[in-house]
């Protein structure tokens, strides 16, 4: 299980056989919240952008749910809870729209109807879907930097 405090940070407990927690051992069980990872902020053309939940990362890439940056990006979100499909469509005047699905039981993904392969998968968590941010926003026509020394991300669109 994985909370977020209202500061922002990120705690788990549960099994941890694999390292899923992302606290750096394979302990197997935790059975009391133990500190996931720093908060990782999010700006869009240099504003903050307030998430719904934290950013994970698994595999060294960033998973962001799925409405808060792209509602920040003009993007229509919709998501099939019967059959787990997300749907990203972007129109902006002047370009093509692109248009993302996701499949989260599977991760079949396509983009603009030709199929990508996602790495690591999209997952969720406590019914949030995590998208990894790079792909999707990079896909959307945005640049994508790490600040590590701020632990922000920072999103500029073109």
């Amino acid at each position: 299980m994985i909370m977020q405090k209202t500061d922002g940070t990120l705690w788990g407990w549960g099994v941890n056989k694999h390292a899923q927690l992302g606290i750096g051992d394979y302990e197997f069980l935790y059975s009391t919240p133990v500190p996931v990872q720093k908060p990782i902020l999010i700006r869009l053309n240099g504003a903050p952008v307030p998430l719904s939940n934290g950013v994970i990362t698994r595999n060294g890439q960033a998973f962001i749910p799925l409405r808060s940056v792209f509602d920040k990006m003009e993007a229509e979100v919709t998501f099939d809870s019967n059959n787990k499909v997300a749907k990203i469509i972007q129109s902006k005047a002047g370009t093509n729209p692109v248009s993302i699905q996701i499949n989260l039981k599977t991760s079949q993904t396509t983009v603009n109807d030709k199929s990508v392969k996602l790495t690591p998968s999209p997952f969720t968590v406590n019914g949030i879907a995590y998208l990894p941010l790079r792909l999707i926003s990079e896909t959307l026509g945005a640049k994508v930097d790490w600040i590590q020394k701020e632990n922000t991300i920072v999103i500029t669109t073109k």
